[in-house]
């Protein structure tokens, strides 16, 4: 497993978690928001396992052809489907906010500051894969750090919500 490997590989755990963790705010708080905000999660999982193979995929397609440098065509497919996901990002939340249902919210303050941990976490996932993706010139695990960004917002609009 290369370092873009295990960057993508670590990121996929560390969103494991957050989806348990926002899942379990959504139980305690009611908040339909929260709950949609660990569907969401639960589809970044899916694009980050979806990366982690493009790369795997990427790297046997470069030992197959040793003599190419460069990007392989594999890793560039994955990113242009990873910005796919980051436009649909903003349309599910603009979707979201238009549905507008009000549920009855509970223990809002504990649970207002326990999603704000949300927000860290996705920050410091989009800046992990950033860091990696520029010092590896990867365009898939870069594509993914600009997706996992949009998490930082969703996580941000359900916090102020």
């Amino acid at each position: 497993m290369n370092r873009k490997e295990r960057t993508v590989f670590i990121t996929i755990l560390i969103n494991v978690l957050l989806i348990l963790f926002k899942f379990w705010l959504a139980s305690a708080s009611g908040s339909l928001a929260l709950r949609s905000s660990a569907l969401h999660s639960l589809a970044d999982l899916a694009i980050g396992i979806f990366v982690l193979a493009g790369l795997v995929l990427s790297r046997r397609e470069r030992i197959k052809v040793a003599a190419r440098p460069g990007v392989s065509s594999v890793e560039n497919w994955v990113a242009l489907a990873v910005s796919g996901a980051i436009f649909y990002v903003g349309f599910d939340i603009v979707r979201e906010v238009l549905a507008g249902e009000t549920p009855e919210l509970r223990n809002l303050v504990p649970i207002t500051l326990a999603a704000l941990v949300t927000v860290a976490v996705a920050y410091v996932i989009a800046r992990y894969k950033l860091y990696v993706g520029r010092q590896t010139d990867s365009p898939a695990l870069i594509a993914s750090g600009y997706h996992s960004q949009v998490a930082i917002y969703a996580s941000i609009v359900v916090v102020a919500g």
